[in-house]
């Protein structure tokens, strides 16, 4: 349901006929692998293809980029790529995304993040007032006294306004023949004792008069409140024995006291445009409404690349796991691995990183090389990347490159364009130090016994086109720029 919620927003916006000739005969496979079958997109109209293959390649690409970002940062990028900000009916309504993410980082940072915490803490965000649109004031009608309003909503008047009860004693100060004021005190009727009047009753019907005119009086109050406009809420409740077909609202209601003047003729006018409606459906159609499809009007791309047809290309596409073979697949693991508790070690600071920490995730850095296949070379692959760690940690240039620094970052996202497309990027570290910008790539690469610095700087060197590409995101910055290479396993900075 969520894949076809994702599918049906505005960003995609697959009409009904589309998501069911997308997934209509197939409930067994997901959503996303009917999404890749060719000859299933086919089946969509010329409309639904486009802006289903719009949102795949979007998709694609979030999904290889997954693990080299911080969770908002991850799913912030692909709304932004849906241009998601052209969905939304109101400019103020970014500060409800913005709080979404923020929330997402305030998990992530406590290490609560999960599809059921976010649900549960996103249900309890409120949306902030709008600091641009007109100002909206819940009250009762008593507090109201004394103060107007352009507009005023009056709400549930079908209600009762209480009062009804039976109370055991009744009294009230009766006036004497001679001036003087009497205490009446009345006790309810005993049960079973017949039904002639007692005093009870008159100081009932006392009681029952003065609250019709405290509710008359309320009315008034709130009525008066407006001063362009009043607009009053209540529900009428049907009853075909009825000419009208309505029921006499509560007679302790505000919609009672103004029933017979006001209210009944434009509810009695309701009820026959509906029987109208009704009697125009064809037999066993329950309703004529359907729920209109709001979409953008062309796939959500981005306003940037409208129109230009070009290819976006990454700086390092991660290749599939089928097209490397035995030790270069557990290299490729082994050093996505560092690079994510690198990053992690500049989110949480080199304080709270002690080698035992390394050491102690070593087990659940083998069970992730497990999942990832590697299960016979998960305990080496595991040693390698603590290896790596703990050499940067332990060392004057690990510590200084992972310290916290004037601008910096961390697998930081960046999207450029130029002229052989847009070009996706993300930078392992940068950050401003002696006044210059440094750029620097992690590469963890495994040496012949043997091979030196030599080797190092010639592997680097291959690389300095990636890191150029880099430079060239920061030339406004007016800062001079540095470049270089880190090699984990051997701790060793090329500088280029």
């Amino acid at each position: 349901m969520h894949w076809l919620a994702v599918l049906r927003a505005p960003w995609c916006g697959l009409t009904l006929a589309d998501l069911h000739a997308l997934a209509g005969d197939n409930h067994a496979q997901t959503i996303w692998k009917l999404m890749n079958e060719e000859e299933r997109v086919q089946r969509l109209s010329a409309d639904g293809q486009m802006r289903l293959l719009h949102v795949r390649s979007v998709f694609q690409q979030a999904f290889a980029n997954r693990d080299r970002q911080s969770p908002r940062r991850w799913l912030e990028g692909v709304w932004l790529m849906l241009d998601g900000p052209r969905c939304l009916d109101l400019p103020s309504a970014m500060a409800d995304v913005t709080a979404f993410f923020d929330l997402m980082d305030s998990l992530t940072f406590e290490h609560q993040l999960d599809a059921d915490e976010l649900a549960s803490h996103a249900a309890k965000l409120f949306a902030p007032a709008d600091p641009l649109g007109d100002a909206v004031q819940m009250m009762t009608i008593h507090k109201s006294k004394g103060l107007e309003f352009d507009t005023v909503i009056v709400l549930g008047l079908d209600h009762e306004t209480g009062g009804n009860d039976t109370p055991l004693l009744l009294w009230d100060e009766v006036a004497g023949p001679h001036g003087h004021t009497n205490l009446l005190v009345a006790p309810m009727r005993r049960k079973g004792t017949g039904k002639d009047p007692i005093p009870y009753d008159t100081l009932r019907r006392l009681e029952n008069e003065r609250a019709a005119h405290e509710d008359e009086r309320l009315l008034y109050v709130a009525a008066t409140r407006a001063i362009r406009k009043l607009h009053l809420v209540g529900v009428a409740k049907s009853d075909l024995t009825k000419f009208d077909g309505l029921s006499t609202p509560a007679s302790g209601s505000l919609l009672a006291l103004i029933w017979n003047d006001v209210a009944q003729p434009v509810f009695a006018a309701a009820a026959l445009a509906v029987q109208a409606d009704a009697n125009q459906l064809p037999a066993n159609t329950p309703s004529a409404f359907v729920p209109p499809l709001i979409r953008l009007r062309q796939p959500a791309t981005p306003t940037l690349l409208q129109g230009q047809g070009q290819a976006i290309e990454n700086d390092n596409p991660p290749l599939p796991l089928e097209a490397l073979e035995g030790a270069q697949r557990l290299e490729a693991s082994v050093g996505t691995l560092v690079h994510r508790v690198l990053q992690q070690i500049v989110v949480d600071g080199l304080a709270n990183w002690p080698i035992s920490r390394v050491k102690a995730l070593q087990p659940a850095w083998q069970r992730w090389l497990t999942r990832q296949g590697h299960a016979q070379d998960a305990i080496a692959g595991s040693d390698e990347a603590a290896e790596a760690i703990i050499r940067t940690l332990n060392s004057e240039v690990g510590q200084w490159l992972l310290a916290d620094h004037l601008h910096g970052a961390a697998e930081e996202a960046w999207t450029s364009l130029g002229q052989k497309g847009t070009s996706n990027h993300v930078i392992d570290r940068t950050f401003v130090f002696d006044n210059q910008r440094w750029i620097i790539d992690y590469k963890t690469v495994r040496l012949a016994n043997g091979v030196g610095r030599d080797a190092l700087a010639t592997r680097a060197e291959s690389f300095r086109p990636q890191l150029q590409r880099y430079a060239n995101l920061f030339q406004s910055e007016a800062l001079p720029l540095r470049t270089a290479i880190y090699f984990p396993l051997q701790d060793e900075l090329v500088e280029l």
